[in-house]
């Protein structure tokens, strides 16, 4: 798949496209909302000449929930950052086994990320924000979730990669 290639053009199930299509959706409306609440508190600075405390803290909490939830449509956007250079030099009949193998490091890294997100939930959900006094855990359970779907999507491609490899094309021998 080309970088940028939508993920509605992929090869992927009607479940997977409407996780995505949802995911969509929330990270636009976080954008939007983001947009709207920083231009309320330019008007409150320098309209009103009264700057609001809360902006800058819920602007701050949706933006890491876009991120978080953002990269899982990176990754069926194929817009991740790959470093190919090894893969290249190696003949063409070992870039699937490659590229299986950098899938399962990437799930296994991803689980323990998602687990270690879970503990500091938890031990975040006893803190309080500063300004508006919520609990860090509802901005702390977005690690586990996002690292979750992000974990979800490498291993739905580390079975497209198992199925898609011809494990005999290793060893047949030229004649």
């Amino acid at each position: 798949m080309n970088k940028g290639e939508n993920f509605n053009k992929k090869n992927i199930s009607q479940t997977e496209k409407t996780i995505l299509t949802f995911i969509e959706i929330i990270t636009g409306i976080g954008v939007i909302l983001i947009c709207a609440i920083l231009f309320l508190q330019v008007i409150g600075r320098y309209v009103l000449k009264y700057p609001f405390a809360w902006p800058e803290e819920i602007a701050g909490f949706i933006f890491v929930w876009i991120i978080f939830l953002g990269q899982t449509l990176a990754f069926y956007n194929n817009d991740f950052i790959k470093i190919t250079y090894f893969r290249n030099k190696l003949p063409s009949k070992y870039n699937n086994i490659v590229e299986l193998i950098v899938n399962l490091i990437v799930f296994l890294g991803l689980i323990i990320l998602s687990i270690k997100g879970y503990e500091a939930t938890l031990i975040a959900l006893g803190r309080k924000t500063p300004t508006l006094r919520f609990s860090w855990g509802f901005i702390y359970v977005v690690f586990p979730i996002g690292f979750s779907l992000l974990g979800f999507c490498y291993l739905i491609e580390v079975f497209r990669n198992l199925k898609k490899y011809n494990f005999n094309n290793l060893t047949k021998k030229k004649k």
